[in-house]
């Protein structure tokens, strides 16, 4: 009988049930819905849950949303919606600025409260509005302040909260977003953005110029007044700014550096954003952040004996020693490690094989909390003091256990083989390692993406779909030709990314009649002009053993 009862339709042609279905529309990521109560005249900062639209739709993760959205959509196509809707608010004339609207007020309000939001890509279109408003009414250009977002933010963040954690996390989330919004600003697609580069162009050369973050300490300072810092805060930063100060070359405290405290969020967002597959092992970072969160409130505490030490096997390139990095940083941001950690890697082992003697090592590992070692394959040069370096790095870290009452968390990566030998001689390491994870080489998928995402952040470069092709089959010929054991995945990529602007630049300035004007674009002219074969075929002519990370 309901159903038969026709809506209530004022004067004005106005249905006021609308306005529920416009809210339905918005929390539920309905386009047709959140259309169809714009073409009635809903206004379009109408709040949903007492929040202004954007900011729903911004502030709240799929993670966030409730089982039943979460069983219908899948989380791109949830991303997807959310983008058309933020889209249409503003083709329907939202404004970040407009005053005195509820929940807005002014552009600040709004603009700096998305600021620690997920959702980089549709914030920095909000952000890119913001600045657009704030040009057109008062020629200063929209910035978010970080005094301003931290101070915000901890409003709401209770007594206990880990303040230089928080602030770090903040400054971290600002940098983010400047660096998305400086990329649209530099290479415009949008109205929008061709616009905002047109007419202001003095602003946006001081907009693009790389985020300056100021020190902890004077925020904190700025935020507290003198002798009111929060107990412990005071020591945290002095012993921050110089704990490890003084070291001399290759002394063991040059190894061991301290983990900064961010939110645990804020991890999973850059292990999500950072890693171009493993999925298997986000989703086990993901689970442990759950685990966490389910045992706060349960009252329930970890089990004592859990061990998260961890080993990942693999060929080179796989970024494996680098998620065990972010882990590390998971794991001190959910309080299950101290923050004091030491790594072994490509980056520091070169010196470190040669510099410092088995008791030097020992020292190092002594002092960690964490500690993350790539195992290298032994380079067999006849040089002994370099010959296996992984041998004396698994000696100096047993050394380092003795009459030590709580051992570090371990992490291990390496080739399987290698790592395999590791353990099978060295069995007393194995209850220092509660999870093993073997990865395959990368997919041609994952190669593409890796690719195009290297030549947009690193050259701000794009790449024609023809020559995309060109270079993933190249690297396929090479797989074949090198063989598994020596294919080094993301390595083979950037050997050759670092090349494509060369080819570029010479096409593009080779030409009979250069001109200023021209699409940053990778052509498969440019790919063919490159000797792929030869490039990719580094492993297969030397044959030497490497250095195995």
């Amino acid at each position: 009988m309901a159903d038969s009862i026709a809506p209530v339709v004022s004067e004005t042609g106005f249905d006021p049930g609308m306005i529920n279905e416009f809210k339905k529309g918005i929390f539920y990521r309905d386009p047709d819905r959140v259309k169809r109560a714009l073409d009635a005249k809903v206004e379009v900062d109408t709040p949903v849950k007492g929040r202004h639209p954007l900011h729903m739709l911004v502030g709240f993760d799929y993670s966030d949303m409730p089982d039943d959205i979460r069983r219908t959509i899948s989380e791109d196509d949830f991303e997807a919606r959310t983008t058309v809707i933020v889209n249409m608010l503003f083709e329907h004339g939202a404004k970040v600025a407009e005053p005195e609207k509820y929940a807005t007020r002014n552009f600040n309000v709004l603009a700096d409260r998305l600021v620690l939001a997920d959702n980089l890509a549709d914030l920095s279109t909000i952000v890119m509005h913001a600045i657009d408003e704030s040009l057109s009414q008062s020629g200063k250009v929209y910035q978010p302040d970080p005094k301003k977002v931290i101070q915000a933010s901890l409003q709401g963040a209770g007594e206990n909260v880990d303040i230089i954690g928080h602030v770090n996390s903040v400054l971290t989330a600002l940098e983010r977003l400047h660096n998305t919004v400086v990329a649209r600003l530099q290479n415009p697609t949008s109205d929008l953005e061709k616009q905002i580069v047109a007419q202001h162009a003095t602003e946006v050369r001081e907009m693009t110029k790389p985020f300056k973050r100021p020190p902890v300490r004077s925020i904190i300072e700025d935020l507290f007044p003198q002798g009111q810092v929060p107990p412990g805060v005071d020591d945290a930063l002095a012993q921050m700014s110089g704990a490890f100060s003084g070291r001399g070359r290759n002394s063991p405290d040059e190894y061991v550096t301290q983990i900064e405290k961010k939110t645990v969020q804020q991890v999973l967002n850059e292990i999500k954003d950072s890693f171009v597959g493993l999925n298997e092992l986000k989703n086990e970072a993901r689970s442990l952040a759950f685990r966490q969160s389910f045992d706060a409130v349960t009252k329930d505490t970890a089990s004592p004996d859990r061990v998260y030490g961890e080993v990942i096997m693999g060929n080179e390139g796989l970024g494996k020693s680098e998620f065990l990095r972010k882990k590390a940083e998971l794991l001190v941001a959910l309080n299950l490690a101290g923050d004091k950690y030491v790594e072994f890697s490509q980056r520091n082992s070169g010196a470190a094989s040669i510099g410092l003697p088995p008791k030097a090592l020992a020292a190092i590992f002594a002092q960690a909390d964490i500690i993350n070692l790539e195992i290298p394959e032994p380079i067999n040069d006849g040089r002994a003091d370099i010959a296996d370096f992984g041998k004396r790095l698994i000696g100096a870290l047993q050394l380092s256990l003795e009459g030590r009452e709580k051992p570090p968390v371990l992490f291990l990566s390496g080739k399987a083989e290698t790592i395999g030998e590791l353990l099978s001689s060295n069995p007393s390491l194995k209850p220092l390692i509660g999870g093993y994870s073997k990865l395959e080489d990368m997919t041609a998928e994952n190669l593409s993406e890796i690719l195009v995402r290297k030549l947009r952040d690193e050259y701000k470069l794009d790449i024609s779909d023809s020559a995309r092709k060109a270079v993933l089959a190249g690297i396929e010929d090479a797989r074949k030709n090198i063989g598994s054991k020596d294919f080094t995945n993301a390595y083979e990529i950037a050997n050759i990314v670092t090349r494509l602007p060369d080819a570029v630049a010479t096409r593009v300035m080779g030409a009979e009649k250069p001109s200023g004007q021209f699409e940053r674009i990778v052509t498969l002219e440019d790919v063919k002009s490159l000797n792929l074969r030869k490039i990719l075929a580094g492993p297969l002519l030397a044959r030497k053993p490497g250095i195995g990370f």
